[in-house]
């Protein structure tokens, strides 16, 4: 089961992505972790996608999309859930033929729906306990215009195929984890359905 998670900055992806990986056995996939894993590195590039991030702007999709490929060779596993890719329509796309050469599909998409002050309050408080650079309210901001402008859209794109499953993200973190259990439990038993088992 190959699963993407979607939902503003501070909505709850990267927590509830590790949920989801135990829970289900599933590979987590963050565009974040491996973009900051990269800018530790000091090569032209690295910088280059360090000032990309402190400045909440994003790399290339095709940038994107082959950090997520060569992470995939990697480390096989049965299923993913893909946290931060794809951030816009041509990613989510770029990722279906991705996925599609490895004869898999993007199985559900989960929606966490999180108010704006919500998630201010959350990065607020991020910032605090890991002291993220790139939580400052002003990349806060910039990063909902970008998320509302680019990111949005897939929203539509999976609900028309069917696959969208939209979750309340403003509970506890087990709250928000049970819904989308529940919802993932029962693309999961379809699929074995189709599968035959």
């Amino acid at each position: 089961m190959n699963v993407v998670i979607l939902g503003r900055p501070g909505s709850g992806k990267g927590t509830q992505s590790k949920q989801v990986e135990s829970h289900f056995g599933l590979r987590h996939l963050s565009t974040g972790d491996l973009l900051r894993a990269v800018t530790k590195q000091d090569t032209p590039l690295a910088r280059k996608i360090a000032e990309l991030i402190d400045n909440g702007n994003f790399v290339t999709d095709e940038l994107a999309i082959e950090m997520v490929e060569q992470a995939m060779a990697s480390a096989p596993a049965t299923g993913y859930i893909f946290d931060g890719i794809p951030r816009t329509v041509t990613q989510g796309k770029m990722l279906d033929e991705m996925l599609a050469a490895r004869g898999v599909k993007v199985d559900a998409a989960i929606e966490l729906r999180v108010s704006k002050e919500r998630v201010r309050e959350r990065l607020r408080e991020r910032a605090k306990v890991e002291g993220r650079v790139d939580d400052t309210p002003a990349t806060i901001d910039r990063r909902f215009e970008v998320y509302d402008a680019e990111t949005a859209p897939l929203i539509d794109h999976y609900r028309t195929r069917r696959i969208l499953q939209s979750i309340d993200g403003s509970g506890t973190r087990d709250e928000v984890f049970e819904s989308i259990r529940v919802s993932l439990s029962k693309v999961s038993a379809d699929q074995s359905t189709l599968n035959g088992f």
